[in-house]
């Protein structure tokens, strides 16, 4: 995780980068909720394969599913 900002309600807003199995970095934000968390920490992302810059820190996958192509 690369930056932490406060949200709305108490919750967090991340900034996180990742390496695909492309080989190629991507960067990406999310909400995280009220779980605890600093700079640094490292996070699990779940990504699309076809296209990794669609992403989701895996404690927010929950009951989420990106729009079909």
């Amino acid at each position: 995780m690369t930056k932490l900002k406060a949200g709305s309600r108490g919750r967090r807003n991340i900034s996180y980068q990742f390496v695909a199995f492309d080989g190629k970095q991507y960067r990406g934000e999310s909400d995280w909720g009220a779980q605890r968390v600093q700079v640094g920490n490292e996070v699990l992302v779940l990504y699309r394969t076809l296209d990794p810059a669609a992403s989701l820190p895996l404690p927010r996958f929950i009951f989420y599913s990106f729009p079909s192509a």
